[in-house]
């Protein structure tokens, strides 16, 4: 299972409030080894913020969307997520949405291709609960 990465999350406070502490050790002359030992990353973890520390101060420490964008914005996960849902609502078996079914939905729907593995990631997100109870 994944951490949770969204702007949002716990986890992401959480490597936040990481690499800020090793900012301070760093700022208190603490080697990068030690830091790193203390955080429980690898050195090179440490180097890499310590540049960015250089580079950009604190803010270089803090949490950023980082990686590509989604091809799919928020609106359109959430037309893909009540379609599925009026689907499921007049009978139809959206529970048993299989991956090649909502691979054609969301191309033909939006012009996006994505893996197999992302579209069972998208299934998975807005698939209410119920649902993906049913279907496994």
């Amino acid at each position: 299972m994944t951490e949770d990465r969204s702007p949002d999350s716990p986890a992401r406070d959480a490597l936040e409030q990481r690499r800020l502490a090793a900012a301070r050790l760093l700022a208190e002359g603490v080697p990068q080894n030690e830091v790193a030992r203390r955080v429980g990353v690898a050195r090179s973890t440490v180097c890499e913020w310590n540049r960015r520390l250089k580079r950009d101060g604190e803010a270089g420490l803090q949490a950023s969307s980082r990686g590509r964008p989604p091809r799919l914005t928020p609106s359109m996960q959430q037309s893909l997520s009540e379609i599925l849902r009026l689907a499921g609502d007049a009978g139809h078996d959206s529970g048993r949405m299989t991956i090649a079914r909502m691979s054609l939905l969301v191309e033909a729907l939006f012009d996006v291709r994505y893996s197999d593995a992302q579209i069972c990631r998208l299934r998975a997100a807005l698939t209410p609960a119920s649902m993906a109870a049913a279907r496994d």
